[in-house]
């Protein structure tokens, strides 16, 4: 039971079909503004026959005098009582508003603006095969564009009509409204389905309306951390103040099935870092077996060393003999001791060479030339490299 009419649900006596009976207010019957506003909600719900819109399939009037119509029957729950259930995963929520901008799209090409659109308007009836169908319904307040005549009662240019809560702003001054107002209407429908609260909250509906026609809108992904940045961006334009800077519809729907399929789309797993794991505790394990080795033979890889170290005047086959023979030395044979020598006999010197060549040598390795030679004569690199 509403403000304006109260719903039955009905069986037909023949046939069993379920049925839904709107049967206006006794009160409201005699106010002939009244009475055209439900008979216009009829019209321009029939005209539309659009599968996520209500079914009305026929009217009368009762003995009394009140005006009826029948409606299908939905055997599902509506939006505002799912969000106060839990929370909409977001496929959830793109899925939910993607069937309702399709339903308001047919609607405006039908000349038909609901201008009352929010959840308690929106009707999830379970599928057979798993989902929900969306159904959109109650367009006591709906305008139809084309028809060329005044509007009656509160629908008229000046009045406020609508929920204030998802009023565009252009609604709340009261001016002549278009398609665009559903569509900004759908953008706070969206913000609430996927942040869990409306963008705007005040104590009452006039601070509520100014917050509409002032404000500017908070951003979704602040509000919920982690929602893409093309819903950001579409719920943004769809609460733009202006009604010409908000999307179509078609852009609208266009725009929430590629992220849908961005979301359904199968992500690329993550390289997983055990293999890198493993690979480093090998490397490791190498290394250590290589440091045990080593310290293993400490008398060859002291030889090995030293033998890399070239001094001057050796040529470089001198160098390569003195490598191997220092890499690889003869096994140590026992033989005896040299004979004592007299302590006052000097030692034999060994014959020099001759003075020319000493001058030679001399000139050659003086310092002057050696700090141009040293490292290349006197220093190898012990690991391998060149001079």
């Amino acid at each position: 039971e509403g403000g304006m009419a109260t719903v039955y649900g009905a069986i037909h006596p023949f046939i069993d079909k379920r049925a839904a009976v709107k049967v206006m207010s006794a009160a409201l019957s005699l106010d002939v503004n009244a009475v055209a506003r439900f008979v216009q909600e009829a019209r321009a719900v029939n005209r539309i026959k659009h599968p996520n819109i209500v079914d009305v399939f026929s009217f009368g009037r009762l003995p009394d005098g009140r005006s009826y119509y029948l409606m299908e029957w939905l055997d599902g729950v509506s939006l505002a009582e799912r969000l106060r259930e839990r929370e909409l995963e977001l496929d959830e929520a793109l899925a939910i508003a993607e069937q309702v901008a399709d339903a308001l799209e047919a609607a405006h090409e039908a000349g038909v603006i609901h201008r009352d659109l929010k959840p308690a308007n929106v009707v999830l009836v379970p599928l057979r095969g798993g989902g929900e169908q969306a159904r959109l319904l109650d367009f006591g307040v709906a305008k139809l564009m084309d028809t060329g005549a005044p509007e009656r009662g509160c629908t008229r240019e000046g009045c406020v009509v609508g929920t204030p809560d998802y009023i565009s702003p252009e609604q709340a001054r009261g001016r002549n409204v278009d398609g665009r107002t559903d569509v900004y209407a759908l953008g706070v429908m969206l913000f609430e389905m996927v942040c869990g609260k409306l963008p705007f909250d005040a104590d009452n509906p006039m601070d509520l309306m100014r917050l509409h026609l002032t404000e500017p809108p908070p951003s979704a992904r602040a509000t919920r951390p982690g929602l893409p940045r093309e819903l950001d961006r579409l719920i943004a334009g769809l609460l733009d103040k202006r009604a010409e800077g908000r999307p179509s519809l078609a852009e609208v729907r266009a725009a929430i099935a590629g992220m849908r399929r961005a979301l359904a789309a199968p992500r690329p797993a993550r390289r997983s870092v055990k293999p890198r794991v493993a690979l480093s505790a090998a490397l490791l394990a190498v290394l250590v077996s290589l440091g045990w080795w080593a310290s293993g033979e400490p008398a060859s890889r002291r030889a090995r060393l030293a033998a890399r170290f070239v001094p001057i005047g050796r040529s470089a086959k001198t160098d390569q003999t003195a490598v191997s023979t220092h890499s690889a030395p003869a096994p140590l044979e026992a033989r005896e001791p040299d004979p004592p020598r007299p302590i006052d006999a000097p030692a034999a010197k060994a014959p020099g060479p001759p003075a020319a060549d000493r001058a030679s040598h001399h000139a050659h390795h003086s310092p002057r030339h050696l700090s141009k030679r040293v490292d290349r004569d006197y220093l190898v690199d012990p690991f391998g490299g060149r001079p």
